[in-house]
């Protein structure tokens, strides 16, 4: 018996806890062990990407416009930290931030030379440019919406008091 014209395989089919048994028309006899009854589990389904990632580039050491400095989140802002800044050109401290890792959207200001701890607005514009010290390390604090960047002095934070320069000390004339 094959099958072929309606006719049964099987005698039977019988099982046990461990085992299924199927008894061909010829009486051959096939054990088979069963599987548990566990469900397998779903495989996870692979994460999201994150979203849009930024970063800076700029005149940076170890750096120089070749990738980018990643602006991580950190409460309300996404920020660089202990960033250094190797070049610096007659508009001041150079730099811009770009959306992905790629020039196709990156965010620059309107050419003017902004003071640290000022509030930028940033467009599609030219470079960011700020006054500051070549090799001093500076944080960012950026922010998407709206889309505004600080440069603070290393340690500061948006909304901080600015630290006032320290005035050079004056030597006292000996009493004559």
């Amino acid at each position: 018996t094959n099958g072929k014209d309606g006719d049964n395989l099987f005698q039977s089919v019988t099982w046990d806890e461990e085992y299924a048994y199927f008894t061909l028309s010829d009486g051959t006899v096939i054990t088979i062990p069963l599987s548990s009854t566990e469900v397998p589990e779903t495989p996870e389904t692979p994460e999201e990407p994150a979203g849009d990632t930024y970063g800076l580039m700029g005149d940076f050491e170890n750096n120089n416009w070749t990738t980018d400095i990643a602006l991580v989140a950190d409460g309300d802002y996404l920020v660089a930290q202990d960033v250094v800044f190797a070049n610096a050109n007659n508009e001041g401290l150079a730099f811009k931030v770009r959306k992905n890792a790629s020039w196709d959207v990156s965010y620059g200001a309107d050419g003017s030379t902004y003071d640290l701890h000022s509030e930028i607005a940033l467009t599609g514009g030219s470079n960011v440019f700020v006054n500051g010290e070549v090799g001093v390390k500076y944080d960012f604090y950026f922010t998407v919406e709206p889309m505004k960047i600080w440069v603070m002095t290393d340690g500061a934070k948006p909304g901080d008091a600015i630290p006032e320069p320290e005035e050079p000390e004056t030597p006292e004339e000996p009493a004559g």
